[in-house]
């Protein structure tokens, strides 16, 4: 019986071993990754000092091997006359066909969106039933003045619109140098 209670107490033991391992398993994960990351920026830092010591060590031998050597310019650099980027005329091209197809995608999405019926032949087609009579839309006076205002707000914003798209073609045109001396 002493015996038996014996090995049960130590596989109680062994049981508190292996759990209280098992608890501290997430810290020891901790503690390599931890341990990972500090050597690899201590090799990072170190093949960056090797390399710099083979860099000094070419340069050494360089000055040893041309000693006396004196370097002349052959061809002075020449500043380019106008940016290679970005390419004004295509930004332009994108951006008017961006906005088209943003314009387009809205429209459609609104025009999806809308379920009611615009004529009576919608509601045949739908429903399978026939019209027998519809009531024409009453129009007051400030229905008449809300429409009218609608279209005058569409012309003018459609002009404004017209003319910076006029605008924003003619600096494209013009170019980035052009432009940034007509903006001083």
């Amino acid at each position: 019986m002493k015996r038996l209670e014996t090995d049960i107490a130590d596989t109680r033991a062994q049981i508190a071993n292996y759990q209280k391992r098992v608890e501290n398993t997430p810290k020891r994960e901790q503690e390599l990754l931890s341990l990972r990351r500090d050597y690899q920026n201590i090799q990072t830092t170190y093949d960056s000092l090797l390399e710099r010591k083979l860099e000094a060590e070419i340069a050494v031998n360089m000055e040893r091997k041309q000693k006396g050597e004196q370097f002349r310019i052959v061809d002075p650099a020449k500043l380019p006359q106008k940016p290679i980027k970005p390419d004004m005329r295509k930004l332009f091209i994108m951006i008017v066909g961006a906005g088209l197809a943003i314009g387009g995608g809205i429209i459609f999405l609104l025009e999806f969106v809308d379920n009611s019926f615009k004529r009576p032949e919608d509601i045949e087609e739908d429903l399978s039933l026939p019209v027998l009579c519809t009531i024409p839309r009453i129009i007051n006076q400030r229905a008449k003045r809300m429409i009218r205002l609608e279209h005058i707000s569409a012309a003018v914003f459609g002009f404004i619109s017209l003319v910076l798209f006029a605008g924003f073609t003619f600096l494209t045109q013009l170019g980035v140098e052009s432009t940034l001396g007509l903006l001083k």
